[in-house]
């Protein structure tokens, strides 16, 4: 590996993403970890990448399952009465 890149240049290695992704799904410590490094918490520029794509992915995927909730009207009362 070339030592002549600068910090906020270096590569993040595949452990390194599996690190973070690890972190940025804990509940609630991994969502605040998501944010700070989003905006600029970090000097390397491929984590902060890597968490805005990681925020734009959960962003999309709680639209989705709002629209699905939407349309379907999931309501625990009619799937328990269902049963009984």
């Amino acid at each position: 590996m070339n030592n002549n890149i600068p910090n906020e240049y270096k590569p993040i290695s595949p452990l390194g993403y599996v690190g973070y992704q690890l972190l940025f799904s804990i509940p609630f410590i991994g969502f605040i970890f998501l944010i700070v490094y989003a905006v600029g918490g970090t000097n390397n520029i491929n984590v902060k990448n890597f968490a805005r794509s990681y925020f734009v992915i959960m962003l999309i995927a709680f639209v989705f399952i709002c629209i699905l909730i939407f349309l379907f009207e999931v309501n625990p009362n009619t799937i328990t009465n269902q049963y009984s």
